[in-house]
């Protein structure tokens, strides 16, 4: 049965992605070139569903700059709302190469002018707390699937509603890295241990999803939360 899926709640059967034994106990894994859609949807006006998976929050069907699950989306530096043609320290908006450290900009930039799922969605749509992405990791489960071709994770709440995070990778430099491999996911909350990071939902296909921090200067996506 074909589905077709506009930014809406995820079906509850998608195809699993299989892996093929390979010597010395490891596995060979044949992951499909990406389309140039698929690796980076511009941002655009879009209509996202708020899926409620029995936690604190809603969180959105797809992606900022995504019209659907499956799409990557855009990529932006932690704090900025615009995306960029090349992503280091030397552009990062918030660094201070006086000081070679970032300027602050808060200790919670969720729902404010810093953060670009309010500016871009509005209407109660933020970034999530870093408090919100352990609740999503820790209260659903999670699995490793392919949706419309595309690679990644599928987290089903407490009450049986799933989501859909794309392996969309990031972006250092001028390119995007890691898309069908990895995912990265912006949280709205700094690392106060080290001024020059931030968390994020980190995922990759052999392991379950975790919450970590790096430098903020990445481009990475942003899956945003509404009440």
């Amino acid at each position: 049965m074909l589905i077709t899926l506009t930014c809406a709640v995820l079906p509850a059967r998608s195809q699993r992605f299989t892996v093929t034994p390979k010597g010395s106990g490891g596995i060979e894994i044949n992951i499909p070139a990406m389309n140039a859609q698929q690796i980076h949807a511009k941002n655009r006006p879009s209509a996202p569903e708020a899926v409620d998976l029995g936690l604190s929050v809603k969180w959105a069907s797809c992606n900022v700059g995504a019209q659907r699950p499956e799409e990557y989306g855009s990529y932006f530096a932690w704090g900025e709302t615009e995306e960029r043609d090349n992503y280091d320290w030397e552009n990062y908006l918030y660094y201070d190469a006086d000081a070679k450290d970032n300027i602050y900009i808060g200790t919670d930039i969720c729902g404010t002018k810093y953060d670009v799922a309010h500016v871009t969605w509005g209407k109660g749509w933020r970034m999530p707390t870093e408090e919100e992405c352990k609740e999503l990791l820790e209260k659903c489960t999670s699995e490793w699937v392919v949706f419309n071709n595309v690679h990644g994770r599928r987290f089903t709440g407490p009450n049986g509603n799933s989501i859909f995070l794309p392996m969309a990778g990031h972006r250092w430099g001028k390119e995007v890295k890691m898309a069908g491999k990895t995912g990265d996911y912006w949280s709205g909350t700094p690392f106060m241990g080290k001024e020059r990071s931030a968390y994020f939902i980190s995922m990759v296909f052999e392991y379950a999803s975790w919450l970590t921090y790096r430098e903020r200067e990445y481009g990475r996506c942003v899956r945003p939360v509404t009440k």
